[in-house]
């Protein structure tokens, strides 16, 4: 069988010979892989967590059971200042539907109408425009006119807003 092309040759690792020790030394790049390996996941997963008190988590878990949604307000980069909210089951529901509903045939186009329908739903205020009150279609409309990269920066927050408020149910689940 006739190649069209060469197999790279393979690479040996750096190593070091100190003038004491006369075998190879492996890399500082080599230890500290090894050492970022050997971190176990538990340990991982705690200092993702340890983000927000547990007091503050606690009353937001409160808040959803009590309330039945949390809504805070998010200051983006010192100048943008929105507000979030949980979404219902109804409303998620509804996204899904939108979502099936679709003749997107790439992910990632199901995905942008997903989080672009995540936000529609979320979004309760924008530099001080309440949004409460808007119908969907029209909020739908509102956020179709914020430039790009802002729906960007918006998106990126609302993931971070849903990520505090799934570690305060984690947390109330724990402690209920």
């Amino acid at each position: 069988m006739d190649q069209d092309f060469d197999f790279p040759a393979a690479t040996a690792t750096k190593r070091r010979v100190s003038k004491e020790n006369p075998k190879p030394v492996p890399s500082k790049s080599d230890t500290k892989a090894e050492k970022t390996e050997e971190a176990p996941k538990e340990e991982l997963d705690a200092a993702a967590t340890k983000k927000y008190s547990e007091e503050e988590l606690a009353s937001i878990f409160d808040e959803i059971i009590f309330s039945g949604e949390y809504i805070e307000e998010v200051n983006i980069r010192g100048k943008l200042r929105v507000g979030f909210r949980t979404r219902t089951a109804e409303e998620i529901r509804q996204i899904t539907q939108v979502v099936d509903g679709t003749q997107a045939v790439y992910a990632n186009t199901i995905e942008s109408i997903r989080s672009l329908l995540q936000l529609q739903y979320a979004l309760t205020s924008y530099q001080g425009k309440d949004l409460t009150g808007m119908y969907p279609q029209d909020k739908s409309k509102f956020i179709g006119k914020i430039p790009g990269p802002v729906v960007a920066l918006l998106l990126e927050a609302l993931a971070k807003f849903d990520q505090k408020v799934y570690e305060a149910c984690q947390e109330g689940e724990a402690n209920f």
